[in-house]
């Protein structure tokens, strides 16, 4: 007798154990009649932080390419280098416009006509590397 109230005392303080580790780890939310398992996340470490403005990094450095390429197929375009009627480099042009162009046009908005000439690209990269240092110099060393 007392070793089967030993054994059921074990098997409901195991019980008990496995509802608190699930507990922790899961979270069960009932919502019209449906049941969604929402899993609880850990606080962020450091280490995450770093790797999210790598990839912030990465993105800028990617956007400045973009910027250069767009700037010298604009150029190519211009001197009759390239042929827009050309189904690929239409495709490539319309792909760079759409993406940098929501980014130059507030810039181009607020410069002064030059003529022809368009410093705005110049610009934004300006500000993309300022963005970059003050990530390198004083955002990333904090975050140990």
């Amino acid at each position: 007798m007392i070793r089967t109230r030993r054994a059921a005392l074990a098997r409901s303080t195991q019980r008990f154990s496995e509802k608190i580790l699930l507990k922790r780890e899961a979270r069960w939310r009932f919502k019209s009649g449906f049941v969604a398992l929402y899993l609880v996340v850990p606080p962020a470490s450091p280490h995450h932080m770093r790797a999210v403005l790598d990839i912030v990094i990465i993105v800028l450095d990617l956007y400045v390419w973009l910027l250069i390429a767009s700037a010298i197929l604009s150029w190519l375009v211009a001197f009759n280098v390239v042929n827009t009627r050309n189904q690929f480099v239409s495709a490539v042009a319309e792909f760079l416009y759409r993406i940098t162009e929501p980014v130059l046009r507030p810039i181009r908005n607020v410069m002064p006509n030059l003529g022809g000439l368009d410093i705005s690209p110049i610009i934004v990269i300006l500000i993309i590397m300022f963005i970059q240092r003050v990530i390198a110099y004083y955002i990333y060393p904090n975050v140990i």
